[in-house]
């Protein structure tokens, strides 16, 4: 192709060359590059592995980086988009094919307590208004076609407002409201015609209210249900009819959820509901649910977070885990484990963080 690409050592990716001066080279007859340095070793690259690539802070796709390398939240937009919230960056949407970006970051002169920079989960809902949820500083949501940016932060002053600052899950349902997850308020439903919350927290006193203030993840399934997923005690189904919670949690009844810390949640093209969780692997409620399943990875299952499902259309999962992203096949079984030497990152994901974008 006549075109010369440049490889040189980069800190913060640890899957590049490892020397700045690489001397001697050799390519052996299965087409792996080893390379001497002259003070860290011999680097073994196998082009034919690599098959992931990493975008960081110093990395990007057609010029386009990262602001931070803490992404936290990822969603996409109708303008090919990919909406990033990031620790200490804000929130960014990039097109990596245009270059088209608009990010969202708080000057270091604003008030700190309500700052953006620290951006923990982003959606997109079907008007493509962008909602951000931030670490401590409430909810933002940016509107397109006015440019208007709303911000929602709890006040001891009025009830009817966010229930606490700490924004860890978003999610629209099919009926185009918004469910807004915290860490210690519980459950927030957004009303559109008032512009206020609907509020549910946890109360000892009543079995049927939500199991946690610690929210993690929502989904809605195929039938209409909405499960929540809590930090510590399990997951929720949500009768929003009765605005009850019915719970599942941990037991020694073989028939339970293999741990009460749930980081994600995915259900299936056979309505199976796949559970990822923290020291307890991969669970499975069957499309019936009244069975529960701890999926055998052959990996300990106690040491074992499962931080975000993906599905392909061959009805592969794609985990990303503390053992790094893992293919797995309801069927068949584990197909496959993408480590650094694949070009994955070190295996530190982030619950929930997770995109197949429409390509």
């Amino acid at each position: 192709t006549g075109i010369y690409e440049y490889l040189e050592h980069d800190a913060n990716n640890p899957n590049s060359i490892n020397a700045t001066v690489v001397s001697p080279l050799l390519i052996d007859t299965q087409g792996i590059v080893w390379f001497g340095s002259s003070a860290t070793g011999v680097g073994v690259c196998n082009p034919q592995q690599l098959r992931f690539d990493l975008v960081n802070q110093s990395h990007g796709l057609n010029d386009q980086v990262l602001p931070a390398n803490s992404v936290y939240g990822i969603d996409s937009d109708d303008r090919g988009r990919i909406w990033m919230g990031t620790g200490g960056g804000g929130a960014i949407g990039i097109n990596f094919l245009t270059g088209d970006a608009r990010q969202f970051i708080t000057a270091e002169t604003d008030p700190a307590i309500w700052s953006m920079n620290y951006t923990n989960k982003i959606m997109v809902d079907h008007q493509q208004r962008v909602w951000i949820g931030t670490f401590d500083a409430g909810l933002f949501r940016w509107d397109p076609t006015t440019d208007k940016l709303d911000h929602y932060r709890h006040t001891l002053r009025y009830d009817k407002k966010l229930n606490s600052n700490h924004i860890f899950a978003l999610l629209e349902t099919r009926d185009g409201t918004v469910w807004v997850g915290t860490d210690g308020g519980g459950v927030n439903h957004y009303l559109p015609g008032t512009d206020d919350f609907e509020l549910f927290k946890h109360d000892p006193a009543n079995p049927e209210s939500v199991g946690s203030d610690k929210i993690r993840v929502f989904l809605e399934d195929r039938q209409g249900a909405l499960w929540i997923a809590t930090a510590d005690d399990g997951l929720d189904r949500m009768d929003r009819m009765t605005n009850t919670f019915r719970h599942y949690t941990t037991n020694n009844s073989g028939n339970s959820i293999s741990s009460n810390a749930v980081l994600t949640l995915h259900e299936d093209q056979q309505s199976n509901l796949w559970i990822g969780t923290q020291s307890g692997g991969l669970c499975k409620l069957n499309s019936s649910r009244d069975k529960f399943e701890t999926i055998d990875l052959g990996i300990n299952e106690e040491q074992l977070e499962i931080s975000a499902i993906l599905e392909d259309d061959h009805g592969v999962l794609w985990l990303s885990s503390s053992a790094g992203i893992l293919k797995f096949h309801p069927e068949v079984g584990l197909l496959g484990i993408y480590k650094t030497s694949d070009g994955v990152q070190d295996q530190d994901f982030y619950y929930d963080s997770r995109l197949r974008d429409k390509d």
